[in-house]
């Protein structure tokens, strides 16, 4: 069973629904921000471009997949459990990262955190079989990949690419979900008229 993207939010408190996406998607600002700044670690201005540019086509393609095919399924209530239970191993993720690097091994950080993002968009691509999940979950997949290659010493350029890539991730589900929010508006604003 799918529906557009917007239509998944009837039968819901539209302001809380709003809010809700706002929140989502400003989140997701901030992770394309982070996972972008890895970019910035590279040993060139190349790789730093390559990353970054990497970051851009992805979120294009993203926002147009987004654009073109908005249906999605509406998700049984224990994949929504996955996707919640993939986004707190995420952050769990993020906290054993650190503490690793305390201990001198920052080479484990991104490897491990796109493992758990792979999961998680994954638990996503399950509950809700949108174009831009079949999209960027393999693309996620190569990032985690990439990451897991580069090694325990020269890591940074290939972390440049990876953060590239999944920066581009984030900032194309922000994108997806701003269009959602559009169409809640708009909706809204039809209802009041």
């Amino acid at each position: 069973m799918s529906s557009d993207a917007s239509s998944a939010w009837e039968g819901q408190d539209l302001a809380k629904a709003k809010r809700a996406l706002i929140s989502v998607t400003s989140f997701l600002g901030l992770l394309t921000i982070f996972y972008a700044a890895f970019t910035f670690y590279a040993d060139s201005w190349q790789i730093t471009s390559a990353g970054l540019a990497a970051a851009a086509l992805i979120a294009l393609v993203a926002w147009l997949l987004s654009r073109r095919w908005p249906d999605q399924a509406v998700p049984s209530a224990a994949a929504e459990k996955f996707v919640g239970i993939t986004s707190g191993i995420e952050g769990i993720a993020i906290t054993v990262a650190f503490i690793l690097g305390a201990f001198d091994l920052w080479w484990l950080f991104l490897p491990l955190v796109l493992t758990s993002v792979s999961a998680h968009f994954t638990s996503m691509l399950i509950a809700y079989r949108r174009a831009v999940d079949w999209f960027i979950v393999p693309v996620t997949f190569s990032a985690t990949a990439l990451a897991w290659s580069a090694g325990t010493t020269d890591f940074f350029n290939t972390w440049a690419i990876a953060g590239g890539m999944l920066s581009g991730c984030c900032a194309g589900y922000a994108l997806a979900l701003f269009l959602v929010l559009r169409k809640l508006s708009a909706s809204a604003q039809e209802d009041e008229a």
